[in-house]
């Protein structure tokens, strides 16, 4: 009688758990922190497929245009010419963050290569074309624009006028359609890496996010429409993965970092904090 007790307590508690689960990932409203006016911070954990074992963690800067600027560095242009001693190859994200100064930044888009890294694809840096637009690549076909007015477009490369972005970086894959889909096969769930993603939402509001090891086909169903996060996105972007994804945000309490910040990269999304002059996005 004992024994049957005893198995049928671990029976109920099987029961809970697997009842559990399903809703504690499921819309999972996330807890913003404010950092300034129109930056904001979240962080959570996901059990992908669950299998806490196989767990992501998530990093997320909410951001809203109307209050802050966004834009593009090429980080090749950071030294100064005139100036033989500052002259460098490459640079990483902590030297974007210490050259520039902005409250946060994220790595940007592909390389071939990670000694001297040369952007793959479109950059638009301020209104300045820096790196030329690939229409063949079946991966890197999409585009985040900065509008000359504040407003942020994450489409097909071939969908925008590029005279239109002040700051621009393709990369890909598109993770979240504009539809609000999930745009990656399931047959890439297995492939895993760190990420770094940069996504809006119905409002226009612009979000970085850097994660632990995961595919992108599992981060689509977690922060899609209806997805475990309930983040809203109807756009996301795959920035890059693996030893280049790292993140950077200046917090009242000191610097945080996500990722690796010291692989050298060809581009940066740079926030930098502006003061308020009424909205920019209607």
């Amino acid at each position: 009688m004992s024994h049957f007790k005893t198995q049928l307590v671990y029976l109920c508690i099987s029961l809970l758990a697997s009842i559990a689960m399903p809703s504690a990932n499921a819309g999972s409203p996330l807890q913003y922190k404010k950092v300034i006016p129109g930056i904001e911070t979240s962080d959570a954990t996901f059990a992908a497929n669950k299998d806490i074992v196989n767990s992501v963690a998530l990093h997320i800067i909410r951001i809203n245009p109307a209050l802050v600027r966004i834009s593009v560095v090429d980080v090749r242009f950071l030294s100064n010419p005139h100036d033989r001693n500052s002259m460098q190859i490459a640079f990483s994200l902590r030297e974007v963050m210490r050259l520039i100064a902005p409250v946060a930044a994220i790595n940007g888009g592909y390389t071939r290569s990670l000694i001297k890294p040369i952007p793959t694809g479109l950059i638009l840096s301020e209104g300045k074309h820096t790196s030329t637009i690939i229409n063949n690549s079946t991966k890197i076909r999409g585009v985040i624009c900065i509008g000359r007015d504040g407003r942020v477009t994450i489409d097909e490369i071939s969908a925008i006028d590029t005279a239109d972005c002040l700051s621009a970086i393709q990369s890909g894959p598109i993770v979240i359609e504009k539809n609000g889909e999930n745009g990656i096969r399931k047959s890439q769930q297995s492939v895993k890496a760190m990420r770094s993603l940069v996504g809006i939402d119905q409002k226009g509001w612009v979000y970085l996010i850097q994660t632990t090891s995961a595919s992108l086909f599992d981060l689509a169903e977690i922060l899609r429409p209806g997805g475990a996060l309930d983040t809203g996105l109807t756009a996301a972007l795959n920035l890059d993965g693996d030893v280049d994804s790292g993140m950077v945000i200046k917090e009242e309490n000191g610097t945080r970092i996500f990722g690796n910040v010291d692989a050298v990269i060809p581009s940066a999304l740079v926030i930098h904090a502006l003061p308020y002059r009424g909205k920019r996005l209607k």
